[in-house]
C-alpha cells in the first residue's frame, strides 16, 4: 500500500506542477494580449489622425490648384480679351475651350474620387502655357 500512496504521491505533485505552469503561462499570455491591445489601439489613433492630415492635405492642394488655375485662367482671358493672336496660333475661343477641357478633367478626376493628384491635367496645363 505504501508503493501505491507514493506512486500516487509523485502523480499529485506532477499534476500540481503542470497546473502551475499551465497557470503561470496563461497569465503571461493575458498581460501579452493586454499590451498588444493597448499598442493596436494606439497604433489606430496614430492612423486615423494620418488619415485626417492626409484628407486635409489633399483638401488644401486642391484648393490650391483650382485657385492656381482660375487665376491663370483669369490671366489668359484678361490678356487676351480683344481676341488677339499671342503668337502661339490660338485666338482667345480655343485658348478658352482648351480650359474649359482641362476643367472637365480635374472635374472627372476630383468627382471619381481621385486620392493620387491630377498629374495628368497638370501636364496638359502645362503644355498648353508652353505653346
Amino acid at each position: 500500500m505504501s508503493k501505491s500512496m507514493q506512486s500516487l504521491e509523485r502523480e499529485n505533485i506532477l499534476w500540481k506542477t503542470r497546473y502551475e505552469k499551465c497557470n503561470k503561462s496563461l497569465l503571461e499570455m493575458a498581460q501579452e494580449r493586454a499590451v498588444h491591445e493597448q499598442s493596436i489601439q494606439a497604433m489606430k489613433v496614430k492612423n486615423e489622425k494620418l488619415e485626417k492630415l492626409c484628407r486635409a492635405m489633399q483638401m488644401q492642394r486642391r484648393t490650391a490648384d483650382s485657385k492656381r488655375h482660375n487665376e491663370e485662367r483669369t490671366t489668359v482671358l484678361n490678356g487676351n480679351a480683344n481676341g488677339d493672336s499671342d503668337g502661339s496660333g490660338f485666338n482667345s475661343a480655343d485658348k478658352k475651350e482648351q480650359d474649359s477641357t482641362a476643367v472637365d478633367e480635374e472635374a472627372a478626376i476630383l468627382s471619381s474620387g481621385g486620392v493620387c493628384s491630377n498629374s495628368h491635367s497638370s501636364d496638359a496645363q502645362d503644355q498648353q502655357q508652353e505653346e
